[in-house]
């Protein structure tokens, strides 16, 4: 069921945005764009939504004008995060118009929920549909769709995705030494996730042996404030796939989990580095 597009007449430019600048806030990234004829409208930049996800009065805003399929909703159904849990008052089924971008799938009401977070791996350009490449700069903080000649490929490692929908999941091996010099290695799926605010997440419940084996030091992670928020392992050296990083904290997760992965993977594990998904061939590209 198709969207009745409401309102969007005398705004071509961004109507036809395939290129949006990022705005980096405390490890999470945002944009700002054109959403079903509202101008300027405020997107969190999301691979670990599996639906367009927001709250009742930016339902009202962006989407109630507008024709969709409602869905049925399982009784009382939530939404898991690590640090909350949010619930889900309705949720239909529809084609939104993002920038120059569409997004056509599910989208989540929820209650207490201060952000629309846009799942930009399901954006496709129905425009130019050869335009069908991810690429983030994180270093120039953008994000465009482009066609694969636009890109140099050859010259990028990649991962193997092996689950695109709800969230692109790769394999890759991990090693890792903390700072009382313990180290080890493990072989898994890990989860590219744009929305986590930290380089990587384990699941405490798939790493949990992996963790005592190689008797990791498992700390008290705090907030600025100096509140413990959870637990987590410092990183001397961390290494996934080809991709490095030294001195880096690792969150463990006793909320969050999916049992074909050991964590997420997220943006600032790249750090001002560059990343390319290409769901036309399964790959994460990264430099």
């Amino acid at each position: 069921m198709v969207i009745v597009l409401v309102g969007i007449i005398g705004v071509p430019g961004a109507l036809c945005q395939t290129s949006f600048g990022l705005d980096k806030r405390d490890g999470h990234y945002f944009m700002s764009t054109t959403v079903n004829g509202v101008d300027d409208t405020e997107i969190f930049v999301e691979t670990g939504f599996s639906a367009l996800t927001l709250c009742e009065a930016d339902y009202q805003r962006l989407l109630a004008s507008s024709v969709i399929e409602a869905l049925d909703l399982e009784p009382d159904k939530k939404l898991y995060m690590d640090h909350g849990v949010l619930d889900v008052v309705s949720a239909y089924d529809a084609k939104v118009r993002i920038g120059g971008l569409c997004y056509d799938g599910p989208v989540h009401v929820v209650k207490a929920y201060d952000k629309i977070a846009v799942p930009v791996h399901m954006l496709r350009n129905e425009t130019d549909t050869a335009a069908t490449l991810i690429r983030l700069d994180f270093k120039n903080k953008t994000m465009d769709y482009v066609r694969r000649e636009a890109v140099d490929l050859d010259n990028l490692h990649l991962y193997n995705i092996v689950k695109y929908a709800p969230y692109p999941t790769f394999e890759a091996t991990l090693q890792l030494s903390d700072t009382y010099g313990h180290s080890g290695e493990i072989t898994g799926n890990w989860i590219f996730d744009l929305g986590s605010g930290t380089s990587i997440y384990f699941f405490r419940k798939c790493m949990a042996r992996f963790i005592k084996e190689n008797k990791f030091k498992v700390l008290r992670s705090k907030d600025k404030q100096g509140n413990a928020v959870g637990q987590g392992i410092f990183a001397r050296y961390c290494k996934v796939g080809e991709q490095k990083a030294a001195g880096i904290p690792i969150g463990i997760s006793n909320r969050l989990w999916f049992d074909y992965a050991l964590g997420l993977v997220g943006p600032s594990f790249f750090n001002k580095g560059y990343v390319v998904i290409d769901p036309e061939k399964n790959k994460i590209y990264y430099k």
